[in-house]
């Protein structure tokens, strides 16, 4: 028997009946076709579904099978968290998904799903674990309401947790050159109280914190926060001035509420935040003094360096007589050397050293000459 070429597109089930005309045992037999459109179900496997939960780690397993009529399209089945035993009722949590294939007529499609329940953020309670198929309703089945299961037991507590949090509109950047001027308030809003914590600002080539490399250029101490609590941070750094030097590039700026993980939260992802701009430009670093070398008399006095740089700086020397001020800096400056009064025989130098994180070092000279004796005059009484 054939089903028509005008419902060629469709799938119809085909069901025949058969009798005889009963005032008439001889008569042919006549034959009825019936047509009815078919259709798809999604539905569980009975005996196929597991539920182990291991604190807030919940691990389902289960089977999907398709005993309808017709080929079910492709699907997805969503697992869910409730506070009671109806999915209809509000509200309720999405925790992960299962895409289902294509199910033949009779074919079946096993699917497992493990997911901690306290990284999403869900209200601390008890919930019962519910998996709806098709949830989505991508599939036009001929039972809807076969879709819906849910385990009695267990359930799954989400422990009462802080979550620390930026305060919406409270965010401002500010770049001059290399100085970086950042405010922003954090806020508790999660279901206890919150410990205190760390506020970590960094510098990032990208927008995110998860590649490297990304550089700490401070923090600020966050106090304890009791739930619905604030703290306003504000923080101004030369970036210039990080040690380890920062190389030379362009950088994005970021603030990680509780960079340290000291406070267990219920949203970990919200606490890192970054400014699309200004992005901070550091430049190459550099450092030079001038002149090399300075030639002095063997009597007391003092001589200056040139120091030409952009990045900060130390200065030492290696000899007690050759006293440097000042012995660090900023940027540009002059550095000054005061000798004592020579009075050896000989020639004597002094090296002056500048170091600068990322710069590098130059060392410069004072050469004194010699021949100053010491003096002494005869005593003359009068």
């Amino acid at each position: 028997m054939r089903i028509s070429s005008e419902v060629r597109s469709e799938q119809y089930a085909i069901r025949t009946f058969s009798g005889s005309d009963p005032g008439n045992p001889a008569s042919p037999v006549k034959r009825e076709v019936a047509r009815e459109q078919a259709a798809p179900n999604l539905d569980l496997s009975s005996g196929s579904a597991n539920l182990t939960i291991d604190g807030t780690t919940i691990s389902v397993a289960l089977t999907v099978i398709n005993n309808g009529s017709a080929i079910a399209a492709a699907s997805e089945l969503g697992y869910y968290l409730s506070p009671d035993v109806s999915y209809p009722t509000t509200p309720n949590y999405l925790i992960g998904t299962d895409s289902v294939s294509t199910l033949a007529v009779g074919g079946a499609s096993a699917e497992t799903m493990l997911v901690n329940a306290a990284t999403s953020s869900i209200p601390c309670g008890t919930y019962y674990v519910i998996f709806v198929i098709d949830h989505l309703e991508q599939v036009a089945e001929s039972n809807e309401s076969d879709n819906v299961w849910y385990f009695p037991s267990p359930k799954v507590t989400i422990p009462c947790k802080p979550n620390l949090d930026l305060v919406s509109g409270t965010t401002s950047i500010t770049v001059n050159g290399t100085n970086v001027s950042i405010s922003a308030t954090v806020t508790n809003n999660g279901s206890t109280s919150a410990a205190a914590s760390e506020l970590g600002y960094y510098l990032s080539p990208d927008a995110s914190l998860a590649t490297a490399p990304n550089y700490l250029i401070g923090t600020n101490p966050v106090a304890s926060l009791e739930i619905g609590g604030t703290s306003p941070a504000t923080f101004t750094k030369d970036v210039l001035t990080v040690s380890p030097a920062i190389p030379a590039g362009s950088y994005y700026v970021f603030f990680f509420f509780d960079h340290l993980d000291q406070v267990l939260e219920s949203n970990e992802p919200d606490n890192i935040w970054y400014f699309s701009s200004p992005m901070v430009t550091v430049p190459i670093r550099t450092l030079a003094t001038a002149p090399s070398n300075r030639l002095v008399s063997c009597i007391r006095g003092s001589t200056s360096f040139v120091i030409t740089s952009n990045c900060p700086w130390t200065a030492g020397s290696n000899h007690a007589w050759c006293i440097i001020s000042p012995s660090s800096g900023m940027g540009n400056g002059v550095l000054s050397a005061v000798y004592s009064t020579n009075t050896t025989g000989s020639t004597r130098a002094a090296n002056v050293t500048v170091v600068g994180p990322g710069c590098g070092s130059v060392t410069v000279t004072v050469t004194q000459q010699p021949g100053c004796s010491q003096v002494v005059l005869p005593l003359t009484i009068r």
